[in-house]
């Protein structure tokens, strides 16, 4: 089925370089293209200029810790509208995690995230967690599926009191278990601005943490 996939390498720079001065385009699905990691990167730096871009899904692309920076340099341009930027289904590490979260921090514009699916774990997320403590405009944020250890889900609880903005958060079907999530819990307790958490099928969590939970949430 592989062979199946469009390779979209081969014209993908030439698609930046349309965009870059296109203004009426606003939303893009590259959605399960293959695209090789030298040529992906250029075409974030060649996109850099443009202004009518808001929705931009790259899921299922194969995009990884080496293009991250690329997609960096593009979210910081000053020019950048994205709102809704869909990374689902990649190779992003949590060094590629680190990257973002840094490479974001003066981003005004990013209301919806995508990570489901991916390949973070543990340390990235202490900088995601700084992330969001100063970001004023992410709502929605999707780290579904991928392999969320206990280091990783106490470093991210460390923003919970401390952002108003965010209010969607799924960490579904990750790989914590009792240890971190009673941490996280506890600082539910003190959440500033959470009405939507996803927690379904993690399956190293038991009934003594889920009544951590409620207890914290009674607080709340």
């Amino acid at each position: 089925m592989d062979n199946m996939v469009p390779d979209l390498s081969n014209c993908i720079v030439e698609l930046g370089e349309a965009l870059k001065v296109n203004k009426k385009l606003g939303e893009l699905s590259m959605r399960n293209n293959k695209i090789k990691a030298g040529v992906y990167g250029t075409f974030f730096l060649t996109l850099c200029g443009n202004k009518s871009l808001k929705k931009l899904n790259v899921s299922k692309t194969d995009l990884n810790d080496k293009v991250v920076q690329s997609l960096v340099e593009f979210m910081q341009e000053g020019t950048t509208r994205i709102n809704d930027l869909d990374l689902s289904r990649n190779l992003i590490s949590d060094t590629g995690l680190k990257m973002l979260a840094n490479g974001f921090h003066d981003n005004k514009s990013l209301v919806r995230l995508n990570l489901e699916m991916n390949l973070l774990k543990g340390e990235g997320f202490m900088h995601l967690a700084d992330y969001l403590v100063c970001n004023k405009s992410l709502t929605w944020l999707n780290l579904s599926g991928n392999r969320i250890n206990n280091e990783g889900l106490v470093h991210l609880s460390s923003f919970l009191e401390r952002n108003e903005t965010l209010t969607h958060l799924d960490i579904s079907k990750n790989s914590f278990s009792d240890a971190g999530f009673d941490v996280f819990a506890q600082h539910m307790a003190r959440s500033a601005g959470l009405t939507h958490l996803d927690i379904s099928r993690n399956r190293d969590i038991n009934e003594v943490s889920l009544i951590t939970l409620a207890i914290a949430l009674s607080k709340n």
